[in-house]
Parts: C-alpha cells; structure tokens; sequence
C-alpha cells in the first residue's frame, strides 16, 4: 500500500464518519451536534488533500490554496468556539455564588 492509498482511505473513512454521524443528528437528534466537529473536520480534510496533491506532485498554488483554506477554517473554528465560551468575569461571578442560600431560596419559592 502506498501513501496515497493510505491518504485515500483515511479521507474516505472521515466523510464516512461525518455523513454517519450528520445522520445520526439529522434522523434522531443524538449524537454529537454538527457545529461542533464539521469545521475541525472540515480543516483537517483540507490539510489531508494539501498532502495528497503535495504527494502527487501537483502545482504548488493548488498545495498553498489548500492549506490556505485548512487555516481558515481552522481560524473560522477558534472564533466560533472562543464566542460560546464563558468570559473570566462570568466565571467569577459563579464562583461568588452562594449556592445553599440560592436552593434554600428557590426550594421556599417553590421553583424547584
């Protein structure tokens, strides 16, 4: 087996995984949501046809435009993940939370 068999196999067995798990979504809404692994994927697929026309010994605008597309979507990913994670100010306010005092309060109002 070459190098560029092994490439092949190894994209093939990632959309296989992306398209099984983007059904198992789609169809039962278990599993693991597509925002949260499509562009990781979707870079490291970039990078992977970055070799494979590396290896092929293709022209090497077509290698650059691929790992320039890797590192954009890698980019696009990071400021995806970076928005939905709590800032430290957050985070501190939940750490001065009493937090026996806010059940004791919810359990008289009858919330919980």
């Amino acid at each position: 087996m070459n190098y560029l068999t092994l490439i092949d196999v190894v994209l093939a067995v990632t959309l296989f995984e992306v398209m099984a798990l983007l059904c198992l979504w789609l169809m039962a809404e278990r599993g693991v949501p597509p925002r949260n692994y499509l562009a990781s994927v979707g870079s490291g697929i970039a990078l992977m046809l970055a070799l494979r026309a590396a290896m092929l010994g293709s022209h090497w605008l077509i290698v650059a435009a691929m790992l320039g597309l890797a590192g954009l979507i890698h980019a696009a990913d990071l400021r995806l993940r970076w928005q939905s994670l709590p800032t430290v100010r957050h985070a501190r306010r939940l750490a001065n939370v009493d937090w026996r005092r806010l059940h004791e309060f919810a359990l008289e109002k009858r919330v919980i």
